[in-house]
């Protein structure tokens, strides 16, 4: 029996990531106790900055640009959430109404209100606790010092621990401000809103 949660998590990281394609092999993951190494097989998997092989899946998006491709009919059915925005599974929780694209992310986010936090941190005298497996795996690096993000530019060499805080860091290298003050007669540009948010204190202006 293939494993579904393969299938969804697949699509959970592809909707962060449109130049990953993969192939549905379930094999190693064919009941539940072997889910928790999804998380990991996926990251084996992921491509940056290259195509990936799609060759054998029979599922392929039509979307321009687009690359990705699955072995299921469902599957392709959630990847067309990113191209057309559909979030059809909504957060119920008083004043929230969140939505999402599937099921599983709105499961994560609902322990936000709910305060559980089921992936504990087992280092020594840590303890710490995560709402996902991603918190979590991104959070041991810290321990174990790992830093699998590299900034490319000649001359660079820098590390980082997830691909968000590189891609902020690239912003150094490339010149790009994309937070903008728009006190009138300043227009001063920011590579993070936190640095946005300081500067606007200077004009006795409230944080974004």
């Amino acid at each position: 029996m293939r494993a579904r949660g393969f299938v969804w998590a697949t699509v959970y990281l592809h909707s962060y990531s449109p130049t990953l394609a993969f192939r549905a092999n379930t094999s190693r993951f064919s009941s539940p106790e072997n889910n928790r190494n999804i998380p990991a097989h996926l990251s084996s998997l992921r491509t940056f900055g290259t195509k990936p092989n799609t060759d054998g899946l029979a599922y392929k998006c039509e979307w321009p640009s687009c690359v990705f491709a699955c072995a299921f009919p469902s599957a392709l059915r959630v990847h067309m959430r990113v191209h057309t925005g559909e979030r059809p599974y909504s957060c119920e929780h008083p004043g929230c109404g969140k939505k999402f694209k599937i099921s599983s992310q709105l499961k994560e986010h609902l322990r936000v209100h709910t305060g559980e936090r089921p992936y504990s941190c087992e280092h020594p005298g840590c303890g710490r606790k995560f709402t996902n497996h991603t918190g979590l795996r991104v959070h041991m690096r810290g321990h174990t010092g790992e830093r699998p993000y590299s900034c490319e530019h000649p001359g660079c060499e820098k590390k980082f621990t997830t691909h968000s805080v590189l891609r902020v860091h690239m912003r150094v290298h490339t010149g790009e401000r994309p937070y903008v003050c728009d006190f009138p007669g300043c227009g001063k540009g920011f590579t993070q809103q936190s640095g946005l948010n300081y500067h606007l204190k200077s004009h006795n202006v409230k944080s974004l």
